[in-house]
């Protein structure tokens, strides 16, 4: 299922986030001395109506900034054509679902697209797929499901391969590489239950995570951390209780990423609400005194796959 993993060690590349208000690339370099740097890196500014709710609507219009943001990134241009594409969050359809026991014979591929069908908001051939599934207590296997509309995958490709000509390796959902990134900074543990907040500039996401799968994704706006503040207090709990009963295992860590001021803004929520655990900022890559979200295949490019998403949207 996951031979993609195989083809990606074989050569380097470039992660490529496209969001609506900007594009992002990046190259890293891994030096067995000084480790993880940044090889070559842009961020470009999108005008509005190219990307909506992360959907492409200008395509030739797309690849003319993601050819300026590579040709002028910084401290080099980024020649490489082989690329690691990232497709946001609010196009994606997310689901666990609980499996039956192991039947001699049965298909878990087709189990998983029974449950699909009563799940998500598209007809049988309107979306693409992957999945993966995991064990837990009691020998009860849940299946992570992630799936997207076929005509936004077609925009992706055809924005990357036709129009960029360039080499589209993969298409994985935002969370699989943000958190694969803060599994490569050493600050996420795959054995540990987790709150990782990632934060935007006009909104925030958490997403609870244990043995590299991530359990909910739920986003609020950077106002809620005001106007609604009982009520993100009562949903951070409600997701921390989930995680509990689905492995067993309490929530230990709130790992903090993305914007630096709206970082600042959750950190002083969360003590505002008394919150106990420990709370890490993970904010490491920076170029000159920009920094910005670690979102794009980095872990990929730099220490190789190593078992966080594993989808890929362009495969099935």
């Amino acid at each position: 299922m996951f031979d993609f993993v195989k083809n990606i060690w074989s050569s380097r590349g470039f992660a490529l986030y496209m969001a609506d208000d900007f594009v992002q690339v990046m190259e890293l370099s891994n030096d067995s001395k000084t480790g993880i740097k940044i090889a070559a890196y842009n961020h470009v500014v999108l005008e509005e109506g190219i990307i909506v709710n992360g959907e492409i609507i200008k395509g030739q219009a797309l690849a003319k900034v993601i050819k300026l943001a590579l040709s002028q990134a910084k401290p080099r241009p980024i020649k490489e054509t082989k690329c690691f594409v990232v497709i946001p969050e609010n196009q994606l359809y997310e689901r666990v679902f609980v499996l039956p026991p192991v039947v001699p014979g049965q298909q878990d591929n087709k189990v998983i697209e029974a449950l699909i069908k009563g799940s998500f908001p598209f007809g049988d051939f309107e979306y693409k797929y992957d999945y993966k599934i995991l064990t837990f207590e009691n020998n009860v296997r849940y299946a992570f499901v992630v799936a997207v509309k076929r005509l936004v995958v077609a925009q992706y490709y055809e924005t990357v391969k036709q129009f960029c000509t360039l080499k589209p390796a993969l298409l994985e959902p935002e969370h699989s590489s943000l958190l694969r990134n803060m599994a490569s900074l050493r600050a996420l543990k795959s054995d540990v239950g987790t709150i990782v907040i990632d934060c935007c500039k006009n909104e925030f996401s958490w997403f609870v995570v244990y043995k590299k799968m991530v359990f909910d994704v739920t986003t609020f706006s950077i106002a809620d951390l005001k106007n609604n503040e009982s009520l993100i207090s009562a949903e951070l709990q409600k997701v921390a209780d989930l995680l509990t009963q689905m492995t067993s295992k309490p929530v230990q860590a709130i790992v903090l990423s993305g914007d630096a001021t709206n970082t600042e803004l959750v950190k002083a929520f969360l003590t505002n609400i008394n919150n106990q655990l420990p709370v890490i900022v993970n904010n490491k890559f920076a170029v000159g005194n920009e920094s910005f979200r670690v979102i794009g295949g980095l872990g990929l490019l730099s220490i190789g796959f190593d078992g966080y998403g594993g989808f890929d949207l362009f495969k099935k």
